[in-house]
C-alpha cells in the first residue's frame, strides 16, 4: 500500500463509513437469525404475546393479562404444583394459548417479567401503528441498541484516543463486538425470556455509553449521569438481577480532583434516578401480589417450583465452568462444533442450556491476556480515562456475575449479560494493544493479524453455534407436532434441521422414522437411518429400525438379520431386538432353533412381552 492509499483509508469519512456498514449488517444478522423462528408459544398472532397482553392489561386500567387463567388449573388444590398444572400450561409450538412462565395470584395471571419492555415500545408501538409487535422484533432492537451503544462507545475511545489505528482492526473488532459474544446464539430463540434480558441488556449499555459521556465532558457530568441513573431505573424493570450494576454510576464521582461537594451533587444526580424507579418497581410489586419484595416468581407456572430459593454460592463454580471455560467438541460434520456435554450439577442446580464456554471457545477474549502489557506505560491523563473505561466495563461484568453465577440454572441468555461485557472489554484493550504495537514498531507486524484473524473466528463460531442451535430448535418442534399426533407438520421442520446440523444421528433417526410410515417415504427412510450410522454406528435402535423397514420387504430379510444381529452386538438384553430377529430367523427351516432361542430370551428380560410367548409356543408346541 502506498502512502497515498494509507491516507485514503485512514481518512476520517472511510472510516465513518466502513463502521456504519459494519454495524448496519451486524443488526441485519440479529433480524435474520430472530426473525425466521417460530414462536415457541404456538402459531398466534403476536397480539396474543405475553407482552402485548400486559400491554392490553394496562390500557384496561389494571396489572393482570387480559387472559383467563384455565379453569381446571384453578381447580387444583395446588396450582403451583408442576407435574399438576402440567396439562394446563400448555405445549410448545402446538397450543396457541400458553400461560407456560405466567404468574397466578388469587385467580389472576400476571407477567412475573419486569414492566420495561412494555412501557418502553410494546406500549409506544402499538399506540403509534395500531399493529401488536412480536417478542421476535423487540429482541432484534434491544440487541441492536445494545450492540450499538457499545459499538460508539469503542468509536469514541478510537476517535479520541488512537485515531492513527489501523481501519481494518478497528472493523474487525466492531464486528467480534457485535458477533463474536454469544448474541447470535441467544437470538435463535427469541421469546419472551429473552426480551427481558435483552432490553435490561440495551439499558445498561446506553447508561455506560451516558457515563462515558459524563467521565469525558465534566462539565456536564451532572446531566449525563442523571441520563445513566434513568437508564439503569429502567434496566431494574426489565432484569432486577441488575440492580448492583448501578454501583457503576459511582464510578466519575470517585475521580481524582473532585471536590467533595461536588462528588455529592454527581451522586445525588445519579441515583436519584434509580432509587425514583426502585419504589415505583416496588409499588409495582405491592399492588399486584401485596409484597413490594414479590416479582411474581414464587407464583410462577413452570416445569420445576419455583417458590423456593434459586441462589447459592454452591452453584458459583459450576456455572463459573460452564459459562466460560467448557470447551466444545469439532467435528468433521457441518457445523463442525458440538457443544459441551460433560456437566454434572451440583445438588439442586437445574442443569445448563446449550452454550459454548467464552474463555475456552472464543479466541477474540483472548485479547485480553495481553491487557498487563497495554495497560503499561505512560501515566498520561488520556490513558487514564480509557483505563477508567475498562474498570467500569469489568464493573458491570462483576455485577452480573455475581448474580447470575449463584442462580440455580445457566442458559446462554444469562451468559450474554456477562460476555457482551468481556468481549467490549476485550474490543477496547485491542485498541490499546495496536497503541502499544504502533510503540513498539519491532513486534507490530503480528498484531494486526492476531486482532483481525480472533476477531472472525470468534464472529464465524457464533455463527456456526447458531446454526447448531437452530437444528436444535427445529428438532425439537418437529418432536411438538409428532406427539400432538400430525406428522405431516414434523417432516419439512426435521429437513431444515439436517440441513442446519448435518452431524446430529438423532434427527436423522427421527425423520427416518416419520417417513417410514409415509407412502413412498422408504427410500428416504433408508437413505436417513443410514446416514445416522454413519454418524454413529453404535445406535441399536437406529439398527433395529432399519432392519424393520428391510423386514417388510422379502428380498432384503438377510439385511434385516445382520440389522437385527448387529443391534444386539450393542444392545445383548434388549428384548425388543430379540424378539424381531426371532421372527425373521423363525421363516428360516434351517435357523428356526436360533429363532427359539432368541425369542426364549427376549422373555428373559420381559416376560409379560405376550409376542414372544405366543411366537415361541408356535415354534416348540409347548407353553413356555
Amino acid at each position: 500500500m502506498t502512502g497515498r492509499d494509507e491516507v485514503r483509508d485512514q481518512s476520517p469519512s472511510s472510516v465513518e463509513f466502513s463502521f456504519i456498514a459494519a454495524c448496519l449488517l451486524t443488526v441485519a444478522v440479529y433480524a435474520l437469525i430472530a426473525l425466521t423462528q417460530r414462536s415457541e408459544f404456538g402459531q398466534q398472532p403476536a397480539g396474543n404475546a405475553y407482552y402485548n397482553q400486559l400491554v392490553a392489561g394496562f390500557r384496561a386500567g389494571q396489572l393482570h393479562l387480559p387472559q383467563a387463567p384455565p379453569a381446571g388449573l384453578l381447580a387444583l388444590p395446588d396450582p403451583l404444583d408442576p407435574s399438576a398444572n402440567a396439562r394446563f400450561r400448555g405445549n410448545a409450538y402446538t397450543d396457541g394459548n400458553r400461560v407456560h412462565d405466567l404468574s397466578l395470584h388469587r385467580g389472576k395471571l400476571h407477567l412475573y417479567f419486569g414492566p420495561s419492555p412494555a412501557l418502553l415500545f410494546f406500549w409506544p408501538f402499538t399506540t403509534v401503528t395500531g399493529q401488536s409487535l412480536s417478542h421476535q422484533a423487540a429482541v432484534v432492537v434491544f440487541a441492536g441498541v445494545s450492540f450499538l451503544a457499545q459499538a460508539v462507545i469503542l468509536r469514541s475511545v478510537r476517535k479520541r484516543f488512537f485515531p492513527e489505528g489501523s481501519r481494518t482492526v478497528f472493523i474487525a473488532v466492531v464486528i467480534a463486538l457485535g458477533l463474536g459474544n454469544g448474541v447470535p446464539m441467544a437470538l435463535i430463540r427469541a421469546e419472551v425470556w429473552e426480551v427481558a434480558v435483552f432490553c435490561g441488556q440495551a439499558m445498561v449499555s446506553l447508561a455506560l455509553m451516558a457515563i462515558w459521556r459524563a467521565i469525558l465532558m465534566p462539565e456536564k457530568a451532572g446531566r449525563w449521569l442523571v441520563v445513566a441513573g434513568l437508564f439503569l431505573g429502567l434496566s431494574l424493570g426489565a432484569r432486577p438481577s441488575l440492580l448492583p450494576a448501578t454501583v457503576m454510576l459511582l464510578g466519575p464521582c470517585l475521580r481524582a480532583g473532585i471536590a467533595p461537594r461536588r462528588r455529592i451533587s454527581l451522586a445525588a444526580s445519579a441515583l436519584l434516578p434509580v432509587a425514583t424507579a426502585g419504589v415505583l418497581l416496588l409499588l409495582y410489586n405491592q399492588l399486584r401480589f401485596g409484597s413490594p419484595w414479590e416479582f411474581g416468581q414464587s407464583h410462577q407456572l413452570a416445569g420445576d417450583r419455583q417458590d423456593r430459593a434459586h441462589f447459592s454460592a454452591g452453584h458459583l463454580a459450576f456455572n463459573l465452568n460452564a459459562y466460560f471455560f467448557a470447551p466444545a467438541a469439532w467435528t468433521g460434520t457441518f457445523p463442525w462444533i458440538r457443544w459441551p456435554t460433560s456437566f454434572v450439577p451440583p445438588p439442586g442446580h437445574a442443569g445448563v442450556e446449550p452454550m459454548l464456554g467464552l474463555f475456552t471457545n472464543l479466541p477474540f477474549v483472548w485479547v485480553l491476556l495481553l491487557l498487563p502489557v497495554a495497560w503499561r506505560g505512560r501515566q498520561d491523563q488520556e490513558l487514564n480515562v480509557v483505563r477508567t473505561l475498562l474498570l467500569l466495563v469489568f464493573g458491570f461484568f462483576a455485577a452480573a456475575l455475581a448474580v447470575l453465577g449463584c442462580f440455580y440454572g445457566a442458559t446462554v441468555r444469562y451468559q450474554i449479560e456477562m460476555t457482551s461485557w468481556v468481549v467490549l472489554g476485550a474490543a477496547i484493550t485491542g485498541l490499546l494493544i495496536e497503541r502499544w504495537g504502533g510503540m513498539h514498531r519491532l513486534r507490530k507486524p503480528w498484531l494486526a493479524p492476531l486482532l483481525i484473524g480472533s476477531s472472525i473466528a470468534s464472529a464465524a463460531i457464533n455463527l456456526l453455534g447458531a446454526s447448531g442451535l437452530r437444528a436444535l430448535h427445529l428438532d425439537h418442534e418437529a418432536k411438538a407436532w409428532m406427539a400432538a399426533g400430525r406428522p405431516a407438520e414434523a417432516v419439512p421442520l426435521f429437513q431444515k434441521a439436517v440441513k442446519f446440523d448435518r452431524g446430529r444421528p438423532e434427527t436423522h433417526d427421527q425423520l427416518a422414522l416419520v417417513l417410514a410410515g409415509q407412502t413412498g417415504g422408504e427410500t428416504q427412510a433408508v437413505d436417513n437411518f443410514r446416514r445416522a450410522l454413519e454418524l454413529d454406528p453404535a445406535r441399536p435402535g437406529t439398527l433395529n429400525n432399519l432392519g424393520l423397514l428391510f423386514a417388510a420387504q422379502p428380498e432384503r430379510q438377510l439385511e434385516a438379520i445382520e440389522l437385527f444381529e448387529r443391534a444386539l452386538s450393542l444392545r445383548p438384553a434388549h428384548p425388543i431386538i430379540h424378539f424381531n430377529l426371532g421372527l425373521r430367523l423363525a421363516e428360516i427351516p434351517a435357523r428356526q432353533a436360533e429363532a427359539v432361542r432368541h425369542f426364549s430370551e427376549a422373555l428373559r428380560p420381559d416376560p409379560g412381552l405376550q409376542p414372544a410367548r405366543e411366537a415361541l409356543r408356535r415354534l416348540t408346541g409347548s407353553n413356555p
